[in-house]
């Protein structure tokens, strides 16, 4: 076996040392001559900062978006009005004796009706913020000041509404305080129940919920939509109505109250009428009898005139039973007019016009 020389052997142990040694630098990559992002700084920092401003740009038009182009659909709820239409009664002809003696007639009757919110006490919270928030511009409504000091001036008006109200009626503040009271109970029962109820349904829903395998309830969650129920409690109707606080009011007073309706807010007068016989027990078989219009009566007339009955009859109106007030039922009885009331979301109305007047009946 040749030795092998010093130059050779120097070379072989060179070789497998760069073969055991963790960099190679005659196999080191050429740099691709392509574009890099290592070589451009400037661009690194505009890709940044355009990752940060995109998600701040899009929340910013969202806000404009919601700010100015659809607000409208945000204060729907406060600004819908609901527009029904109430009848308006009228008053019965009157039969009358050859000699012009009165035998019967109508009498009128009116009573005071004030809405719920304004005789409940303590006032509602959401009610008067709202109220106050109604008569203030969309620039008033941040300021603090100028909302609290509209929610106690419309304090001070239900404050002077009672006070004119025992004034012109002239019942004491106590009386009026009984019956409103009196009126509160009751609906604060009815909202209770009603709430009561809904309450043991929402736990008994979820009861049921928990009692189910996890594999169902993870579907479930997963494929059915969400309970969006506002968990505030259920308004009733009741609460966005007018109440009876006085019956059998004088003429004289529901003309003060229309006369001054500013000082009544809240205040509605209505009207029905009472069949008066001033001579009692002359001759009722020939004068006869107006009897109030029963269930069954207008559920007939319903099916005989679909398209609606010409003498608009309802609950509560009379038709004569008997004598003079049968035989001449049709030129006596009165004819309902019809009224369209318009609302605000709290049920207080806004506005009111006659769609047809009431056409009284005529004389016998």
């Amino acid at each position: 076996m040749t030795p092998l020389c010093k130059p050779t052997l120097r070379k072989l142990v060179l070789f497998r040392f760069m073969r055991n040694s963790l960099f190679q630098a005659w196999k080191e990559p050429t740099p691709s001559p392509g574009w890099s992002i290592d070589a451009a700084p400037r661009a690194r920092l505009w890709l940044v900062y355009a990752a940060f401003a995109t998600p701040i740009l899009l929340i910013a038009l969202r806000l404009i978006w919601l700010q100015l182009l659809i607000p409208d659909r945000f204060m729907a709820a406060w600004t819908k009005t609901t527009e029904t239409s109430e009848s308006i009664p009228a008053t019965d002809g009157r039969i009358l004796s050859s000699d012009g003696q009165v035998l019967a007639f109508d009498q009128p009757r009116y009573s005071i009706h004030v809405h719920y919110r304004w005789l409940e006490e303590p006032v509602n919270s959401d009610w008067l913020k709202a109220r106050a928030r109604d008569r203030l511009t969309r620039s008033e409504r941040k300021d603090a000041g100028k909302v609290a000091a509209t929610q106690a001036l419309i304090l001070e008006e239900r404050d002077a509404l009672w006070q004119s109200l025992a004034q012109v009626t002239r019942h004491s503040l106590d009386q009026l305080a009984l019956k409103r009271q009196s009126i509160q109970r009751k609906v604060e029962a009815m909202s209770h129940s009603v709430n009561a109820r809904r309450l043991a349904r929402a736990t008994t829903a979820a009861t049921y919920r928990s009692d189910e395998p996890l594999l169902t309830r993870f579907w479930k969650e997963l494929s059915t939509a969400p309970d969006r129920s506002s968990s505030r409690p259920i308004v009733l109707r009741e609460e966005l109505e007018t109440h009876a606080i006085l019956d059998d009011v004088d003429l004289d007073q529901i003309a003060t109250i229309e006369a001054m309706p500013s000082r009544f807010p809240g205040v509605e007068i209505r009207s029905t009428s009472e069949r008066i016989y001033p001579l009692g027990d002359l001759a009722p078989h020939v004068i006869g009898l107006r009897s109030p219009v029963k269930d069954t009566e207008i559920a007939r007339r319903k099916e005989r005139y679909p398209g609606g009955d010409p003498l608009a009859l309802e609950v509560g109106d009379r038709y004569g039973e008997s004598g003079i007030e049968r035989a001449y039922d049709s030129q006596l009885r009165g004819v309902r007019g019809l009224r369209r009331v318009v609302r605000d979301h709290a049920g207080e109305i806004i506005e009111q016009s006659v769609v047809r007047p009431p056409r009284n009946g005529t004389d016998v």
